[in-house]
């Protein structure tokens, strides 16, 4: 045997270096708290570090066998986001376990001899890793396309397309003829997920339809107005090229002169584009001048001292009536000017000259104020037409703009507009050289112009215009005007809650994509600009439909409280556990509970909550020698502000529980008396510690009696809130 230190003998004897000179006859190496490879696994060691915001890494590890241990190891999501895929990695990236379209994924571990890890027949794991890949919101991972017909109508053309990502997606589907022809209905239906189908949208006389799909939180899809949407088909209904689709009937004079008429004949075959013939006709025996024209425009056909004219208007391919090169767009008129019987034989009446003379200028005020002008549009039809518009100098809109022709008789005519710059009168010259109203009524001898209330037109947009109607229950619609006075307009608008509940709520124009949201919130605001269009605008966005709030999976706010954003991190050998103990879409009471995993002894386990205030001690379990403790529970209750309530208040120095029993009303009533009273054997006493707004709190002390001590009086049985609110 090798010797220590240099004391050998001869025999070949080991002595020990010490003065004693004792004789060695045995080594010893003692091992304290020795357990196998099996059972040395550090996966705390080998756990991934630096996850971003919303990954996360939990891992949960349990004795096995003859000391061995064994565990599993979490990638998961801790924001509710769904990813394309997740997977956990071991040392050289090699996957041990990997999950598609999911928050989460699971490995069971199992500790080997030679102090690493084994899973899913990975070996050699010392070193773990998580992967996420295309994480979204589930309100985000909705799939539109697969809603559509896989082979429609050769005729028809449907198109998906995402129109808003934040915070949802949004989709917008459009049905139309795949030829551009003009359909008399686009229907657009909807397989409901209960069964069934429902019209979606409709359009008539149209070349195209749409509808918006939602995407919602659990990433089920809904048309606009929360119905579920499990399949999406469009009909088309006669559908025409554009030049067979005009309809004469909406520009048919709403009335005529006496003895007179208005007719129309379509005079194109079926199939082909269409033609129709417009006839204005005296019915009585006179001859006229006669005149076809758009109201407030120049006559398009005429004819002199006849009994009719007649025009033939000519389908195009915009789905419009065009005459000539003039697009027939307004209500037509039947003019009748220089009419006499036609028994009586006139002579032949030859325009004079002077009824193209008649000078416009002349009727115009001598001292206009330079805010304003007028402008002349002269047109010879054969006799001169004068389109008079007065109008701002600059691009102040006002809220009335009057142009006043003065007349012989001293009968005014005017014509106005509102919220405009402008204002526009037209005269006709007569054969005496005198202008005359369109009406031909009244000899014209000068114009005048006002204008009242004028604004630049950023200040002129009005809210109440496009505020929203039937508005939801519990809801409510508020705008402020934020600019000062004679500045441009900024308004707030706010959608709001006024119930106790929190929605995923959302700001848009009907039929459009939200363009303000916000998600479990009781408000929504944004403020919305006025333009130097005299539109409000939201960034680029203009605003010219109704407004309308939408709140989406609502719920009341103490039903809210999320236990997992306030779970502790654990330590090998322990686990927190949680239970919901109220039904779903109540208040949350929840019950939680921190407990080892493992055989190790305690003498307490508190659990310790991290408060607006200072830190509470939410309840502590004390173990004692032959009676261990391995947990300890607590329940929290959720408060209408949609945060968790410490109610345990752990124990006192002599190790009894105290509590803080807090009572509150579930209305929104004004309360100006609160109270509390308890039960006891000496009767009744008054405990209320404190009140807020609509509830009472009182600190309570578990007596040795286990009934409830306040201030030191014990025995409390039963406690009375009282309340005075209105």
């Amino acid at each position: 045997m090798a010797c220590l230190g240099n004391n050998c003998i001869g025999s070949g004897e080991c002595w020990d270096v010490r003065e004693f000179r004792e004789q060695i006859t045995r080594l010893d190496c003692p091992y304290t708290d020795c357990k196998p490879l099996c059972g040395t696994c550090d996966i705390a060691a080998w756990a991934p570090t630096g996850l971003p915001a919303g990954q996360s890494f939990e891992y949960s590890i349990l004795p096995g066998p003859g000391g061995c241990i064994g565990g599993s190891a979490t990638c998961k999501r801790s924001d509710d986001l769904i990813c394309s895929s997740i997977s956990l990695l071991g040392p050289g990236g090699v996957t041990i376990a990997s999950q598609t379209n999911t928050g989460t994924v699971i490995a069971n571990l199992a500790c080997q001899g030679d102090g690493t890890f084994t899973g899913n027949g990975v070996t050699g794991i010392n070193q773990l890793s998580c992967v996420f890949t295309d994480c979204v919101a589930p309100c985000k991972s909705c799939n539109t396309a697969a809603l559509l017909p896989t082979n429609p109508p050769a005729d028809v053309s449907i198109i998906n397309e995402d129109v808003a990502i934040i915070p949802c997606k949004i989709s917008q589907v459009t049905c139309k003829n795949a030829n551009d022809l003009i359909c008399e209905k686009i229907t657009i239906t909807g397989t409901t997920a209960i069964g069934g189908d429902v019209i979606l949208s409709e359009s008539m006389n149209a070349q195209t339809n749409l509808v918006y799909l939602d995407c919602q939180l659990d990433a089920t899809i809904q048309e606009i107005n929360g119905l579920a949407v499990t399949a999406v088909n469009c009909q088309l209904t006669n559908c025409k090229p554009p030049c067979e689709t005009c309809d004469c009937t909406q520009y048919a004079p709403t009335s005529t002169p006496a003895d007179s008429s208005f007719t129309y004949v379509k005079t194109a075959a079926p199939g082909t584009c269409t033609t129709v013939e417009v006839t204005c006709k005296r019915t009585d025996t006179q001859v006229c001048d006669i005149g076809i024209r758009m109201v407030g425009y120049p006559n398009f056909a005429s004819g002199t001292q006849v009994d009719s004219v007649s025009a033939l208007l000519t389908c195009d391919n915009n789905g419009q009536f065009t005459y000539g090169g003039t697009t027939i767009d307004m209500e037509l008129a039947c003019v009748y000017t220089n009419c006499a019987d036609a028994r009586s034989h006139p002579p032949i009446i030859t325009l004079p000259e002077a009824c193209t003379t008649c000078n416009t200028a002349a009727l115009l005020p001598t001292n206009i104020p330079p805010e304003y002008t007028f402008e002349i549009e002269e047109y010879l039809v054969p006799c001169k037409v004068s389109l008079i518009t007065c109008k701002r100098t600059d691009d102040q809109v006002c809220e009335t703009v009057e142009i006043t022709a003065t007349t012989l008789s001293g009968t005014p005519i005017t014509s106005s507009n509102s919220n405009s710059g402008f204002a526009s009168l037209d005269l006709e010259c007569q054969n005496d050289g005198t202008f005359k109203n369109s009406a031909l009524t009244e000899t014209v001898t000068g114009l005048t112009c006002e204008l009242v209330n004028c604004r630049q037109p950023c200040q002129t947009c009005d809210l109440t215009l496009a505020a929203p109607q039937n508005l939801p229950a519990g809801s409510t619609f508020e705008f402020t005007e934020l600019a000062a006075p004679g500045a441009c307009k900024e308004t707030e608008i706010t959608c709001k809650r006024t119930d106790n509940q929190v929605c995923d709520i959302g700001i848009r124009m009907v039929g459009n994509p939200d363009f303000a949201a916000g998600s479990q919130v009781d408000s929504v605001s944004t403020i919305l600009t006025c333009d130097v269009t005299g539109n409000y605008f939201f960034g680029a966005t203009v605003i010219d439909t109704q407004l309308a709030c939408v709140y989406n999976n609502c719920a009341e706010k103490c039903s809210t409280c999320d236990i997992n954003a306030i779970v502790p991190v654990m330590n090998p050998g322990t686990t927190f556990v949680t239970e919901e103990l109220s039904p779903p879409g109540t208040c949350k009471d929840t019950s939680i509970t921190c407990k080892r995993t493992d055989t190790l002894q305690c003498t307490s386990i508190s659990i310790i909550a991290t408060t607006t205030g200072p830190d509470v001690t939410v309840t502590t379990g004390f173990g004692s020698p032959g009676n261990p403790i391995t947990s300890v529970s607590a329940v929290l209750s959720c408060n209408p502000d949609g945060k968790y309530e410490v109610l345990d208040q752990g124990t006192d120095a002599a190790g009894c529980k105290k509590i803080t029993f807090r009572a509150s009303r579930t209305d929104t009533d004004f309360c100006v008396f609160l109270d509390l009273t308890a039960t006891t054997p000496g009767g009744t006493i008054n405990i209320k510690d404190g009140n807020e707004d609509t509830a009472a709190y009182a600190d309570l002390t578990c007596a040795a009696d286990g009934t409830y001590s306040h201030n030191g009086v014990s025995g409390i049985t039963a406690i009375t809130f009282n309340t005075l609110c209105f």
